[in-house]
């Protein structure tokens, strides 16, 4: 309990300061667009490798060149984990946004940082606002911010990765971009396994070469996500 207090401090710090961010990021982005998202990305990077530090979550990357600096791309992982967003989001090199289930939106002050770094919140129980989701990931990523994705559609509990949501696919077809297939694994059991408590991780992540889908049609986009979840399958430790 008194770790989980240490711990508490400097997160609730954080949130705190955000909100005064929140309001000078608001005003930055009435001149500079770019300027904003960019500051928004570093701002969030520095909150989640804080949170990485004081809970003891280290991260070995492999294939790092394979994260874009310049065009948009659609990151597609696998999902063990809370963790999983504090450990990527720290290595994105240029504006990139989440795909995110619609409870995290609930969260005061992350969820106004999440929209300020783009992510986007998805309703799966109304198939209307998950076609819209796609439609605006697609103007994103058209617009230069990467996105990532969680195709499982919530986290695995044994490791394993279950069947891809296929739906969320639609981003590919209606873009065309690059996508980079991303495998993460920990050493030891996930926070969920033992929540409240915070112990000594890592974070094994590996980015694969970008799979270029230019002239792909909804049939070859379909064979596509089961390239990548057979791909996927393959851990890293």
């Amino acid at each position: 309990m008194i770790r989980l207090i240490i711990i508490s401090i400097p997160l609730v710090l954080f949130f705190a300061i955000s909100l005064i961010v929140a309001l000078i990021l608001l005003i930055i982005k009435l001149f500079s667009k770019k300027a904003c998202d960019i500051l928004s990305l570093r701002w969030v990077q520095f909150g989640l490798i804080l949170a990485n530090l004081i809970t003891g979550m280290k991260t070995v990357a492999e294939g790092k060149e394979n994260i874009t600096t310049d065009e948009s791309v659609l990151y597609v992982s696998n999902h063990l984990s809370l963790f999983d967003i504090i450990v990527l989001y720290p290595l994105m090199k240029k504006p990139t946004g989440f795909i995110a289930k619609k409870e995290i939106n609930k969260v005061p002050i992350l969820n106004i940082l999440m929209r300020f770094t783009h992510c986007l919140f998805l309703d799966r129980s109304d198939p209307r606002k998950g076609l819209q989701m796609v439609l605006d990931a697609a103007e994103l990523i058209k617009g230069g911010t990467s996105m990532f994705l969680f195709p499982e559609g919530t986290r695995s509990k044994d490791g394993e990765l279950l069947d891809f949501k296929t739906g969320s696919f639609k981003i590919v077809e209606k873009t065309h971009c690059k996508v980079v297939p991303v495998r993460i694994d920990y050493e030891k059991e996930v926070f969920e396994d033992h929540a409240p408590k915070f112990y000594s991780n890592v974070a094994h992540v590996k980015f694969y070469e970008a799979i270029d889908t230019e002239g792909m049609d909804k049939h070859e986009v379909k064979d596509l996500a089961a390239q990548l979840h057979e791909q996927l399958k393959k851990k890293n430790i």
